[in-house]
């Protein structure tokens, strides 16, 4: 292999490794996100920026990654009898010409039974799945435990 070849590939794997937009036809997606857990955490939380720029509404319907954790969900923060608490939603709604962000005490993706530690630096893979766009691989970057990133 040439020296040139090589340089390209790790070029071209570093944008990827690092890349934090995605396109999926009218929706961007940005700044996918999460913090890092503590070594007995058996839940985590994934946070991130969706915008539709199309005229039809879409919907996140769901997330996966069968390594990472038991099982993963949709969930949001409601106010009930005077306590904020986490609710499982079946899709988050992504009105058109609207961003919706996922975030702490809102909409997020939560890592229920995780396998193993979230650990600052690391990168993880998840799938979106929308009900018009389709699907599309992200990578998650695990930021500090004290983080509350701005997507």
């Amino acid at each position: 292999m040439n020296i040139r070849w090589l340089c390209g590939m790790a070029a071209l794997l570093a944008q990827v490794t690092f890349a934090q937009d995605y396109t999926l036809g009218d929706l961007k997606i940005s700044h996918p996100w999460a913090r890092a857990t503590g070594k007995v955490a058996h839940h985590g939380a994934i946070y991130l920026k969706i915008e539709n720029k199309g005229n039809v509404e879409d919907v996140l319907l769901s997330a996966s990654n069968p390594k990472l954790a038991e099982s993963i969900e949709l969930n949001d923060h409601i106010h009930e009898k005077g306590m904020m608490r986490m609710k499982v939603v079946p899709s988050i709604p992504l009105p058109a010409h609207m961003a919706t962000l996922l975030k702490p005490h809102g909409y997020h993706v939560m890592l229920m039974g995780l396998k193993q530690p979230l650990q600052e630096g690391d990168n993880i893979p998840l799938t979106l799945k929308f009900k018009k766009a389709g699907k599309v691989n992200v990578i998650v970057k695990v930021e500090s435990l004290t983080s509350n990133s701005d997507s």
